[in-house]
């Protein structure tokens, strides 16, 4: 059951491991799906057993025949192996209509982009942190070891997604009591949720890089909402912005990124409370600079007003 010119496919570990750890048939998110030609139709020649075109991914019947392989090598026991003999004898096919060989071609290469589509639906690293401290709170699970011991035992994660070890759940915790918990941090970060595998917040490393560089909950929330500035500036991108650079640890990298959003804060703070208060200059002017400097809204939008001024005379 083939489909003509397709690429050999060898069976993925993934798909072994995420669907046929033990006796199962092919899972309904990637079923079975076998073309049928119009004039096949109309011929009443639609074939048989071998002569069926999949329009589906082969390497899903790849790793499910290499988990039976797998079984049989290890001497599994009779039931396991009747259980994969049932699931083989009642696999749904899905049957769909097609005008000629080369559509049904093309819907086999649709099939793969919509899959690959899918891979949105995996948890990102927000979002699982989102889920960890739900689950902390619901089922009142303040552990990390313990909470890794239940994922462990009721989930196996996507490949797509950072896995749920201990170290990761002592980080999602820590990020959230630290940064996500407060309002100002979290919009922050759903903001670029929106570019997933492209935010700039898009690692456990990256994200308790920035919490434990910054330190205090002023600094938290300055060198967050000033990262995600310069990336809508495209002053950085979620490349350029990666651990070493964020840590200062890469040879090229100088002082990281998060010691030198803290360092503007500082002198800020300097700019605000010590220079402009010693300053003879109009009180308007400096509550006009201190609105300004309130915060990374009020600073470009003060900018894009100065802007669009002196483009006008």
């Amino acid at each position: 059951m083939s489909l003509n010119g397709s690429t050999r496919a060898e069976p993925s570990k993934d798909i072994i491991t995420q669907y046929f750890q033990e006796p199962a048939p092919i899972p309904d998110l990637l079923p079975l799906t076998i073309g049928v030609l119009q004039s096949e139709i109309d011929t009443k020649t639609l074939g048989g057993p071998g002569r069926f075109k999949r329009i589906s991914p082969e390497e899903v019947i790849m790793a499910w025949y290499a988990a039976v392989a797998r079984d049989i090598v290890a001497n599994k026991s009779h039931e396991v192996l009747s259980q994969w003999v049932l699931f083989m004898l009642t696999t749904e096919g899905h049957f769909q209509k097609v005008d000629s060989p080369e559509a049904l071609e093309w819907k086999a290469c649709q099939a793969r982009e919509n899959i690959k589509q899918n891979t949105t639906l995996a948890r990102t690293t927000v979002q699982r942190i989102f889920e960890l401290v739900q689950r902390r709170k619901e089922m009142n699970i303040t552990s990390p070891k313990a909470m890794e011991e239940l994922y462990s035992k009721e989930l196996r994660v996507s490949t797509y997604s950072e896995p749920v070890t201990f170290s990761f759940i002592d980080m999602a915790f820590t990020v959230w009591d630290r940064a996500l918990s407060f309002k100002e941090v979290q919009e922050v970060v759903l903001q670029e949720e929106s570019l997933r595998q492209f935010s700039i917040f898009n690692s456990s490393t990256k994200l308790q890089t920035i919490v434990s560089k910054a330190k205090t909950l002023d600094q938290i929330v300055w060198s967050f909402t000033l990262l995600r500035d310069l990336h809508m500036a495209k002053l950085i991108t979620h490349e350029t912005c990666g651990v070493r650079w964020l840590s200062g640890t890469g040879k090229e990298a100088g002082k990281g990124y998060v010691e030198v959003m803290v360092f503007k804060k500082n002198l800020l703070s300097y700019l605000l409370e010590t220079v402009v208060p010693s300053k003879a200059i109009n009180a308007d002017i400096k509550a006009k600079i201190r609105e300004v400097c309130m915060s990374v809204g009020n600073f470009r939008q003060g900018r894009n007003n100065m802007t669009r001024k002196a483009s006008s005379g």
